[in-house]
């Protein structure tokens, strides 16, 4: 059971929402956007110059370049505040959402083990590779499994553990590299980046 009683990506998208809406005002505030708007529009107009001199004056466009580093560097420095605050939200939310949706051990004694989830206890039996789970049995690796409310690919992780990777996001076709599902991080950094990108336009914010 999810904390909102939602699916487990709709909850994410939720919470991913939050967080970044939240990470973005931080940016928006202690960051003087109009000085950035201005500093990124130097850089644009000093980088286009150079590019323009590199052929017929090498050395206005050496000095143009020096200029342009200088600009780079005092934007970087702009950031390193509301950088620093985001890091700090990020690193204490992630390990919660870590804790709620992430992978579970179960560690394998005489060929046997007990996974705890949302409050109940799954009996577990691993005999040649072959999981035997309550009333189901599968050979592993075993994809799309359902235990509980959720699905879950599960593999050997080393001699004597099951991991139990929670499937958050489950694909009608094949992506490569990627295959058809999603655990909780890909998806989450997935629609962090959809939300940080319409967030910063909807509030002007400029990185």
């Amino acid at each position: 059971m999810t904390l909102t009683g939602f699916p487990i990506f709709i909850e994410e998208i939720l919470f991913a929402a939050v967080i970044i809406f939240v990470t973005t005002l931080i940016y928006k505030f202690l960051m003087n956007q109009n000085e950035v708007r201005e500093l990124k529009e130097k850089l644009k107009e000093k980088q286009a110059r150079t590019k323009e001199l590199q052929k017929t004056n090498p050395e206005e466009a050496k000095r143009l370049m020096g200029e342009t580093l200088k600009l780079s560097n005092k934007q970087f420095r702009m950031t390193m505040k509301p950088m620093m605050v985001s890091l700090i939200l990020i690193i204490i939310v992630l390990p919660i959402l870590a804790e709620m949706y992430g992978d579970k051990i179960v560690t394998i004694e005489d060929n046997k083990g007990v996974l705890n989830l949302d409050e109940k206890t799954y009996n577990l039996e691993l005999t040649e590779e072959k999981l035997i789970l309550e009333n189901t049995e599968c050979k592993i690796p075993c994809n799309d499994q359902i235990v509980g409310d959720y699905k879950w690919d599960i593999n050997l992780e080393g001699e004597n553990q099951v991991k139990f990777s929670r499937i958050v996001v489950l694909l009608p076709f094949t992506l490569p590299y990627f295959g058809n599902d999603f655990g909780w991080l890909f998806w989450y950094i997935l629609i962090s980046l959809i939300f940080n990108s319409i967030f910063r336009k909807i509030l002007g914010v400029q990185i």
